[in-house]
């Protein structure tokens, strides 16, 4: 069933997902002391419905009855859990699909300590619900989760029209493969923690739905992405080509069976004073990564910074216009913002301004009474050359139809438009319920 958001938002109620994930066998750990057993296991019925009713194929009782323990054995009773899981699945031929944890509402170290293990070590899907959603349950909440459980698991939830009619531009018309990067940095008086580089990049075309990513530690404060391409001597193997945007194009080579014939780089935390620096350093290392694949192989590139901090407002030229601001607020609505272009300092970046509601209308009327009547604007960045496969205008409706597609969320990141060209609404798809 096609949903056309409204105000920048939609409603999955009476629709299901696009494509359901299957989750056969799942355990669950409690974690909270005040959640009684009886309470986690109607927690967990209440959940498994919820994600059979949203399209997925979802078992109905857990593997092993609900654990009960304390937060600070979480090593031991999730390793402890998990192998009496696989010691039942071993001989069937059968994987563990799925773990809900419960966890106290101040729950300080446990959250990270379990994904941790989850992830590094065990290999396993995870997700963590608080106790007060325990206790009080609601259907949104529980359909929020079957959201997040059906991402992890492999499905889909929506899926944009113009991805399936091809319409998306600089997107559709060639397999085209989209990276995001940033770079954290620790807070300040940890000396002896790095920075840490992330890279995702979508694994289908021409939907865009899914994405696989890696990270690496590297030299603190460091913002330069250092591992986008590496070389290494191997004793036995020679010389080695490695590297995230190696790694992550052979991947969507892998899950699509094509070669990536445009690359969408979207860089984030970078300031003025590094464009130059940045924007040289990673896209030589983007070429490097293509041509270790095939000497030839040198797909155009658009490398695209986004701003946060940029010391702009922009207001709507007609605050009586209540088809684009909100009358309240004085803000511009969501999915009816302007695209403002102006020539930067250095001759060869064009500066554009995207305006951007975060999340929810609702956070644009808290930002308004914080900060007065102005808008979230991010910037992005473009460099215009021979290598660059699109400009900022050609851009902004490939940014608009990125916003509709967080995996978890029915509610875009941020909502632009162009004024020249309204960019027409945007259509989520999900399935009809029978």
């Amino acid at each position: 069933k096609d949903v056309l958001p409204r105000i920048g938002l939609w409603n999955m109620r009476n629709k299901k997902m696009v494509n359901g994930g299957r989750v056969k066998e799942w355990i669950c750990i409690n974690f909270a002391r005040n959640v009684q057993d009886g309470a986690a296991r109607s927690f967990c019925r209440q959940l498994a419905d919820m994600c059979e009713i949203s399209g997925m194929d979802f078992s109905k009782e857990p593997l092993l009855p609900p654990l009960c323990t304390r937060p600070e054995h979480v090593e031991r009773a999730l390793k402890a859990h998990y192998q009496d899981a696989m010691s039942a699945l071993k001989p069937l031929g059968r994987e563990l699909d799925l773990l809900i944890a419960i966890l106290p509402d101040n729950n300080g170290s446990l959250y990270g300590n379990l994904k941790r293990i989850c992830e590094t070590d065990l290999g396993l899907v995870s997700q963590c619900c608080l106790a007060k959603h325990v206790f009080k349950t609601t259907q949104q909440y529980l359909a929020n989760v079957a959201l997040k459980i059906n991402v992890k698991v492999g499905g889909r939830n929506t899926v944009l029209v113009d991805a399936l009619s091809r319409r998306i531009p600089l997107v559709s018309d060639r397999p085209t493969i989209i990276f995001g990067a940033d770079v954290t940095h620790p807070h300040p008086g940890e000396d002896s923690s790095p920075s840490i580089a992330a890279v995702v990049a979508s694994q289908d075309w021409p939907e865009v739905t899914k994405y696989a990513g890696l990270v690496s530690a590297q030299t603190r404060r460091q913002e330069l992405i250092q591992d986008l391409f590496k070389v290494w001597q191997d004793p036995q193997r020679g010389t080695v080509n490695g590297g995230m945007v190696r790694e992550l194009l052979l991947s969507f080579h892998r899950s699509t069976g094509q070669k990536p014939q445009r690359i969408i780089f979207y860089r984030d935390g970078v300031s003025e004073g590094q464009f130059y620096q940045v924007l040289l350093y990673e896209l030589d290392a983007i070429r490097k990564a293509c041509a270790s694949l095939e000497s030839n192989y040198q797909p155009p590139v658009t490398f695209v910074v986004v701003q946060k901090r940029h010391h702009t407002r922009l207001f709507a030229n007609n605050h009586n216009d209540q088809r684009s601001v909100d009358p309240k607020s004085g803000n511009i609505l969501p999915g009816v913002p302007w695209l403002i272009q102006r020539y930067a300092i250095l001759p060869s970046l064009i500066s554009t301004f995207v305006a951007m509601l975060v999340f929810r209308e609702q956070a644009a009327l808290r930002i308004t009474m914080s900060f007065g009547m102005r808008t979230i604007l991010p910037r992005m960045v473009c460099r215009l050359s021979r290598t660059t496969c699109a400009t900022p205008t050609q851009g902004a409706p490939v940014l608009y139809r990125l916003c509709l597609r967080h995996t978890m969320l029915t509610s875009p990141l941020f909502e632009l438009g162009s004024t020249w060209n309204r960019i027409p609404p945007t259509v989520a798809r999900s399935r009809a319920v029978p």
